[in-house]
């Protein structure tokens, strides 16, 4: 008992850490010298991870001027064929980290420090850390020249704020960078799962449902949904999961959902809100997704449910999302997509659980089939 008080604290500590550095107010530089259009956002779905900052265009060329956002001084170069290629990091004395990798070159004591580095160790890749203060940087000062080195398919910036303690990967779109943003995510389809206790997905019971956008907003045909009553085991319950694609201003790139909202009869049942991403945690990206879906299709759908095992911070109100159902009952559902410049979307639609009788016993799952996260396996 004494260890779960300890690691709750722990945690609630953590995500204070997160949430704080959002209460205070930055003035930054932007890290480029042109209007700023993202190609891709903060906490968009890839594979086996989420993406732990944003893409800026560089309007399809290298080269470009690359500004320290803020005075600090360079903590880490690291040179590589993959990932992130050239990179820097530097340390601000607000706390914050920034990071600006693909770079197709860095500039002055930068490139001096990193061209020595590779003579010392006789090798084209390195991974350099620097001491406080050994080669400080100014507020706008040019640092590097934008690039497509690494693991990157096109010319751009990618650009992360951390928590320099931490660590943990801060939604950057919220510190004060201009970044035109005037799109309504869309809604495009959803999904009802029936689920155990634990939030896992019971095998053969899901239902896919296609959401049309009309004049008034989003809806279901029909605006309702029936399910049979035996959807679902008695004492277990429902999940949903919706596909959801946003737009940013002058950019066609898709970028993905930053927050959502689950309402059932005016009770908000679950929420999500992408601000800050742990590293040792981005895997659960696999979690919070449809996995088999992306794995075949390459479709996003967003839960808006968590098996007991998933750590991410993205969910505020830390609840499980998992809805009981009973025969004969209908429910009023409301769910709300918005971006972090709360622009929002919504649907609305009823859910009818058919008459009749609802299992009394919930599946087992064998494991000559399947892996269970709080079970050992041993062949």
């Amino acid at each position: 008992m004494g260890l779960r008080i300890c690691l709750l604290v722990f945690l609630i500590f953590k995500l204070m850490g997160c949430w704080s550095q959002q209460e205070k107010h930055y003035n930054f530089t932007p890290p480029l010298e042109i209007p700023l259009r993202l190609a891709a956002n903060f906490g968009d779905i890839r594979a086996n991870h989420f993406h732990m900052g944003v893409d800026f265009k560089t309007n399809g060329i290298e080269g470009l001027r690359i500004i320290a956002i803020d005075t600090g001084f360079v903590s880490r170069i690291k040179v590589s064929p993959y990932g992130y290629g050239k990179v820097i990091y530097i340390d601000h004395p607000n706390g914050l980290t920034s990071v600006y990798a693909h770079c197709s070159a860095f500039i002055g004591l930068i490139d001096s420090a990193c061209v020595k580095q590779q003579f010392q160790e006789q090798h084209f890749e390195i991974d350099h850390l620097f001491k406080s203060g050994e080669i400080p940087v100014k507020k706008g000062e040019v640092i590097a020249l934008s690039g497509n080195t690494g693991t990157s398919s096109a010319p751009h910036l990618h650009f992360e704020i951390r928590d320099t303690k931490t660590e943990f990967a801060l939604n950057p779109l919220h510190y004060g960078f201009n970044i035109a943003d005037h799109q309504t995510p869309e809604i495009k389809s959803l999904k009802i799962y029936a689920l155990t206790k634990q939030g896992y997905q019971i095998p053969g019971s899901v239902k896919n449902i296609a959401v049309f956008k009309g004049k008034y907003g989003y809806y279901v045909g029909g605006d309702k949904i029936d399910l049979p009553a035996t959807f679902c085991p008695a004492g277990s319950g429902i999940g949903f999961a919706f596909e959801v694609t946003d737009f940013m201003d002058g950019a066609s790139n898709v970028c993905g959902l930053y927050g959502s909202r689950l309402i059932i009869d005016a009770d908000t049942l679950f929420t999500q809100k992408t601000d800050c991403i742990s590293f040792d945690h981005t895997r659960y990206v696999n979690n919070h997704t449809d996995y088999a879906e992306y794995s075949t299709s390459k479709r996003k759908f967003h839960k808006t449910f968590k098996t007991v095992h998933n750590p991410l911070f993205i969910y505020p109100n830390n609840a499980t999302g998992i809805f009981k159902i009973s025969p004969g009952n209908s429910y009023k559902i409301n769910y709300q997509v918005f971006d972090t410049e709360e622009n929002y979307s919504s649907l609305n639609f009823t859910l009818n659980v058919l008459p009749g009788v609802q299992p009394s016993v919930s599946p087992s799952f064998s494991y000559e089939k399947y892996f269970l996260p709080d079970s050992s396996y041993l062949f």
